[in-house]
């Protein structure tokens, strides 16, 4: 009942803005828009801990998953970017929700679009990830958390070959490189450190 609600909401507001999905998608699984998390729950508590507010480090160049300038329109590009340290930059921070079968959607704090595979993504092949104001039953929206001791691959739900991942992330800075679904290596190069915020 749940799902068709959430569904008929989104429709409804297809036209619109991002904001209302942002909305619906918090209601529906008991989350709730932070503004500024205060900070680190641990230093230690690295890994996936259950749902929560997260930052998304690349394990192969120590950058964070960000929505490209914050931007709310469907198709943003997510690209890896240096820390913003002290300060809150609502496009490094990201809400886990679980949305049962063992997967999550990943929510942007500041915008509440969908990290997201490309939806022309063929297998085998890599594509671009982007922030997306997809319904949540979407498979494109969907990963699956894989977790070896204090990292974590994402498996793409959409297209099960493929896991997130940074192209050419060793070009030079490595700045504002494209976050993708990629097929899988098992590299470090596909691997991430997720920090609970709070």
């Amino acid at each position: 009942m749940q799902l068709v609600q959430t569904v008929i909401s989104l429709l409804l507001c297809s036209a619109a803005t991002a904001t209302p999905v942002a909305s619906s998608l918090r209601a529906d699984y008991g989350l709730t828009r932070r503004d500024e998390p205060t900070g680190l729950v641990s230093r230690e508590s690295l890994g996936y801990q259950g749902p929560g507010v997260y930052t998304l480090t690349y394990h192969a160049t120590n950058l964070r998953a960000d929505l490209y300038l914050g931007g709310s329109a469907p198709g943003t590009p997510i690209n890896q970017w240096g820390s913003s340290g002290p300060y809150y930059n609502a496009h490094q921070y990201w809400q886990i929700a679980d949305v049962g079968q063992g997967q999550v959607i990943i929510i942007n704090n500041g915008t509440g679009t969908l990290f997201s595979a490309a939806s022309s993504t063929l297998s085998g092949q890599a594509a671009n990830c982007t922030g997306q104001a997809y319904p949540p039953w979407k498979s494109e929206a969907r990963w699956i958390v894989e977790t070896q001791g204090n990292y974590v691959t994402f498996k793409s739900v959409a297209y099960p070959n493929n896991v997130m991942d940074v192209l050419n992330p060793d070009q030079p800075f490595g700045l504002n490189t494209p976050v993708q679904a990629a097929p899988r290596s098992g590299t470090k190069d596909q691997q991430w450190v997720l920090q609970l915020h709070v």
